[in-house]
């Protein structure tokens, strides 16, 4: 049993569910991951998985659905609520994207809301989902400007991937001039990355969102297996091995 027996992975599950903030060892889609492959330890015992889990069943079957949105966005999908700054998407509303059925949909959506200049509610993006439901035949995009009013449309085409940063990256970026630390993390990052497979690097806070390729997407999980880490710390183990904490 890849979870069940396994106490200091079992810990971490449990150690990220039902408890306030955003600080937990895995983010939504590991969370969502773990429950899954707990479900196959029991052999798809879902009622099973739910009694040894401290949130309710609605709680563990919206994890489960993340599993359904596309991979290019299920990185981006972070504890709270929706971040503009950071490009993020709340847990509870991409449990609602997720309700869409096909994925260019729900890369539509996504991208859209991610190029709003302003946040997007989750009961807006509920409006969009009822209406689409509602009426299976309109367009996407008219279901999307009739609730979110927008003109302007916009769909994800790359891998995204955000991640919290182990160290304190606002110190760092403050004790060197902002685009040579901007440059310098572009740099170590492009380097651990198979070649032209990044495509931008926007560091917010404590948090960095890569856009990638789909090979540079997939190697994150090469890279995380190869150093016994979980995706989220794949980031902040290439900025260290890098040198980029000696640097600043």
């Amino acid at each position: 049993m890849l979870v069940l027996n396994n106490p200091q992975r079992l810990a971490k599950l449990l150690a990220s569910l039902n408890v306030p903030g955003s600080d937990r060892p895995l983010s939504p889609v590991e969370v969502a991951n773990e429950i899954e492959l707990m479900c196959n330890d029991l052999s798809g015992d879902l009622k099973g998985v739910i009694n040894r889990l401290p949130v309710s069943a609605d709680i563990v079957k919206e994890f489960l659905a993340l599993m359904k949105l596309p991979p290019e966005i299920q990185d981006v999908v972070t504890w709270g609520e929706s971040n503009k700054a950071n490009g993020s998407i709340g847990f509870s509303a991409a449990a609602k994207i997720s309700k869409l059925k096909n994925h260019d949909d729900v890369l539509r959506l996504a991208g859209t809301i991610l190029n709003m200049s302003r946040p997007v509610t989750k009961e807006e993006i509920k409006g969009v989902i009822s209406l689409k439901k509602r009426v299976p035949d309109k367009p996407i995009d008219e279901c999307i400007a009739e609730v979110l009013n927008v003109t302007r449309q916009t769909t994800i085409h790359n891998f995204l991937f955000i991640c919290k940063i182990n160290f304190n990256i606002e110190l760092l970026a403050k004790n060197n001039p902002k685009s040579s630390f901007h440059d310098a993390v572009f740099s170590i990052l492009k380097g651990k990355f198979p070649p032209e497979t990044l495509k931008s690097v926007k560091i917010s806070g404590d948090h960095v969102r890569l856009v990638l390729e789909k090979k540079g997407w997939e190697f994150i999980a090469t890279y995380a297996e190869q150093h016994s880490l979980y995706r989220q710390n794949v980031v902040t183990h290439m900025l260290e091995s890098g040198g980029v904490i000696n640097d600043a």
